[in-house]
């Protein structure tokens, strides 16, 4: 239990279906659920005229510029074939060690990388990226995407031109399946690594308010910017790697899980563990009264279901409870944490020497 801290939690994976499948076994291994939605799909160019025509100049080109793994897969068999071999005056680069390791199964082995963060701006921070004045650089990715590469390399005096060996396209034309599931309390984070796929999530959920209430995981800054002016819930990964994703998303939950899980266990109560995000309704001036009270109805609108209050009286004033984030929950009432865990239709009593839990089905009617 302690090393599956995902435990109860079910994560949309929007990765292409063959690049997401190491990340939800990684889900899985952790004790959580992985839900398959890809929001971008790799696909052929329809006509590669163009692009066989770029491949005539990698023999005058001192830099090979790649973005992404696909852009690898797609480009190299292509190269190979023109060339027979790897053009001996040619250099590569990568956005990222991922990248490189494409790049090695190619026979390419000296590859610069960025040492920190895997984006366009580590790259181009390298001293090897700032000396191309002259230079004639090539920019393998896919159809479209970020000028910023090449503006800033042209800026420095380079001569750059894109070779675009494949297209990405949206094969969802909704979103009602991560609807359905967060409707059954089933979805509580996505997981998006890329800023058009980000773009696609918002087209296809537009203003749905299921939306509102579940975790977007992103891996870096820039796709957090949308939807962070949306007003919607994100965390931001400390580092790029599906490890660090899913530490963060752990993160984002109780750091007492596991004896909250422990205790749902005891029970008998499904584990349903609010986010950080999510808020309760609390009779802050009533808390320093005995017993605990604490009870909890089906989450709406942002309020995760429970309602906590201190003493004997519960009033019926409708400012008796004031909205605060779970997140807040360890500096107002703490000894309510390990029990936040439970699901909708349970009440907790805390007193000296005294812990009451039990469920009341008449909770779950508002």
């Amino acid at each position: 239990m302690q090393n599956q801290p995902l435990t109860g939690i079910t994560i949309a994976v929007s990765r292409p279906v063959d690049q997401a499948q190491a990340l939800c076994e990684a889900i899985i291994h952790l004790g959580g659920r992985a839900v398959l939605f890809p929001l971008l799909a790799i696909a052929p160019l329809p006509d590669y005229h163009v692009f066989e025509q770029q491949l005539a100049e990698l023999e005058t080109t001192d830099w090979a510029i790649f973005i992404s793994s696909n852009a690898v897969n797609n480009a190299m068999p292509r190269v190979l074939k023109h060339y027979g071999n790897i053009p001996d005056n040619l250099k590569f680069a990568a956005i990222g060690h991922q990248t490189a390791k494409e790049l090695a199964h190619y026979g390419v082995r000296n590859v610069l990388t960025p040492h920190t963060r895997f984006d366009s701006e580590t790259l181009l921070a390298l001293p090897e990226m700032h000396d191309v004045a002259n230079m004639k650089i090539a920019i393998f990715r896919g159809v479209g995407g970020r000028e910023l590469m090449a503006e800033t390399l042209t800026a420095r005096g380079a001569n750059v031109y894109f070779a675009e060996s494949y297209q990405r396209i949206n094969p969802q034309t909704d979103a009602n399946l991560l609807a359905e599931l967060w409707k059954k309390g089933e979805l509580q984070a996505i997981i998006v690594t890329s800023s058009e796929a980000m773009r696609y999530l918002l087209d296809l959920a537009g203003t749905s308010e299921w939306l509102h209430h579940v975790v977007i995981c992103v891996n870096h800054a820039r796709i957090a910017e949308l939807p962070l002016q949306l007003g919607l819930k994100v965390l931001v990964a400390d580092a790029p790697s599906d490890e660090a994703m899913l530490k963060t998303i752990s993160n984002s939950y109780l750091d007492d899980s596991f004896s909250q899980k422990a205790i749902c266990t005891q029970y008998g109560s499904e584990f349903k563990l609010p986010n950080q995000f999510e808020k309760v309704g609390i009779a802050l001036n009533t808390l320093g009264q005995l017993p605990i009270n604490a009870l909890r109805h089906p989450a709406e609108n942002d309020n995760c279901g429970w309602y906590i209050w201190g003493g004997e009286i519960f009033s019926q004033d409708p400012d008796f409870f004031q909205p605060l984030h779970v997140k807040h929950l360890s500096e107002h009432c703490p000894k309510i944490i390990p029990f936040l865990a439970l699901a909708p239709g349970w009440r907790v009593l805390l007193a000296p020497n005294q812990i009451d839990v039990w469920y009341e089905k008449t909770l779950l009617d508002l």
